[in-house]
């Protein structure tokens, strides 16, 4: 499991967003009437630029991201630049959706996620101490338990908090719940509405603008100095932080859901806290044929997986284990769709009907 968290911590990119919509359009639309309590924004139809539009690859990120030490990268699954158009308006969780939220479907339908069934657990948190790192001269965060799951990741969450350890499987057993409960299609967001939603309308590496330092602390819960002061190399392996200057943003593991300012189409936590499940397998190679044209891909949806023997499944937005370079607007990741981790949650979409 160690090998798929570096390659989802190694997963990198930028992107160009533009909108094509009317920058009149007011997001006010919401409901909470479903039973756990979800409330969605509307998202207009658009177009944007997406992929990586910038001449060099992980280097560049190193110009544009001072101080940061996140292992090599070069972008290149995120070439090349193209357009895409989201053809319909959809409905996006305004927040990850929570333990309450997941308890609910659980309580509701008898649902035991994956690693409950097996008896293997997820990926939880489960640092080793200085003195064990000293005898055995080896240092994890993260470990497979049969005690890890949904409701004992490895540290403590309340029923606010987003729900981490569930799989890719478990999201869309939960949408497919949600779908009958409620008579309206809810499912995962594919990857371009999901960067679509994310920038609301921007160009910039993150969605309140390039500038990090000192900023996006009020933006994002991630890997800054209040997890380094818990579990100091953690964050400070990533991007180098300073002490004395630096701010927290005062969560080390997840944060309830909408502790930090919103994107200006009001969601939250678009950045850090949990990455999280997108109904797109993964390829490396997922824009390739693409192009900046005349003509944009419309509504893309890679259903391929990168390898065979791999389910892959993309990932969205970093997490609270992840220094800035990896929770930028652009940045890809992935994670086995039967696999669950502490880092690791989801949103919902609900769609709208076109009559």
């Amino acid at each position: 499991m160690t090998r798929i968290f570096l390659q989802v911590m190694s997963a990198t990119a930028g992107l160009l967003f533009f909108l094509s919509t009317d920058a009149s359009y007011v997001f006010s639309q919401e409901a909470a009437g479903n039973s756990p309590g979800i409330i969605f924004r509307r998202i207009p139809a658009g177009e944007f630029s997406m992929g990586y539009n910038h001449s060099g690859g992980y280097e560049e990120l190193l110009v544009a991201f001072p101080r940061s030490i996140t292992p090599r990268d070069t972008a290149g699954d995120e070439r090349p630049r193209h357009r895409v158009r989201i053809s319909q308006p959809f409905e996006m969780s305004i927040h990850e959706v929570t333990v309450h939220q997941f308890r609910v479907f659980c309580n509701e339908t008898g649902y035991r996620t994956t690693a409950e069934i097996n008896g293997e657990g997820i990926v939880g948190f489960a640092p080793i101490t200085a003195a064990e790192t000293l005898q055995t001269g080896k240092r994890h965060l993260f470990a497979r338990r049969p005690e890890f799951l949904w409701q004992s990741p490895g540290f403590e969450q309340t029923d606010s908090h987003p729900v981490v350890g569930v799989s890719w499987n478990d999201a869309t057993a939960f949408c497919r719940w949600l779908s009958q409960k409620e008579s309206v299609t809810c499912r995962l967001p594919t990857e371009a509405e999901w960067e679509y939603a994310c920038r609301a309308g921007t160009e910039t590496w993150f969605n309140f603008g390039n500038s990090f330092r000192n900023e996006i602390q009020r933006h994002a819960n991630i890997a800054d100095l209040t997890l380094e002061k818990l579990h100091p190399e953690l964050a400070m392996r990533q991007w180098l932080i300073d002490f004395h200057v630096d701010p927290e943003d005062h969560f080390a593991f997840t944060a309830p859901t909408g502790s930090f300012e919103p994107n200006r189409w009001e969601l939250y936590d678009m950045h850090g806290n949990v990455w999280e499940w997108c109904q797109d397998s993964y390829r490396d190679d997922s824009y390739q044929g693409r192009i900046e044209a005349d003509n944009p891909t419309i509504d893309p949806l890679n259903t391929k997986s990168q390898d065979e023997l791999d389910d892959w499944q993309v990932i969205r937005g970093g997490s609270w284990c992840n220094g800035p370079i990896l929770c930028r607007s652009g940045t890809r990741g992935f994670f086995a769709a039967g696999d669950a981790s502490c880092y690791i949650g989801f949103r919902i979409v609900r769609e709208i009907d076109s009559q």
